[in-house]
């Protein structure tokens, strides 16, 4: 650091520049708030739920029976969704936690259940991957 010019100075200031606003508008782009998402519960492949969520929903539960005596009790509310209960072994599901944003899901394999977040189809992001 002994020997650094104005020209140096100069140059790291636009890199934090340039930083912070790629920061700032990746952050602009993949946020959720004021952007619809949906929560899509699939049972074997197939569309059993389709729930629309915003930040103001009160809690609801459902359960999803499974086949076989099995099921799984889903909870959704404004701050996303998880498995509260399941008939599975594993627990996994359960194990798995609350998601919010679109591209998340859980899975219980078990019981051939998938649910996940999708967002509005305008997005300016083609995929996201975790």
């Amino acid at each position: 650091m002994k020997n650094l010019k104005i020209g140096d100075i100069f140059i790291y200031i636009l890199l934090v520049v340039f930083a912070a606003i790629g920061f700032i508008g990746m952050k602009s782009m993949v946020g959720v708030e004021g952007k619809s998402r949906v929560v899509l519960v699939l049972l074997d492949g197939q569309e059993v739920e389709e729930i629309r969520i915003s930040p103001d929903m009160e809690k609801k539960e459902i359960r999803i029976d499974t086949g076989n005596g099995t099921y799984n009790i889903v909870s959704i509310d404004g701050d996303g969704v998880r498995v509260v209960e399941a008939s599975c072994s594993d627990k996994l599901c359960i194990k798995q936690g609350n998601i919010d944003s679109p591209g998340q899901s859980i899975v219980c394999l078990p019981n051939k259940l998938v649910i996940k977040i999708i967002g509005d189809n305008n997005s300016p992001i083609d995929d996201i991957t975790y």
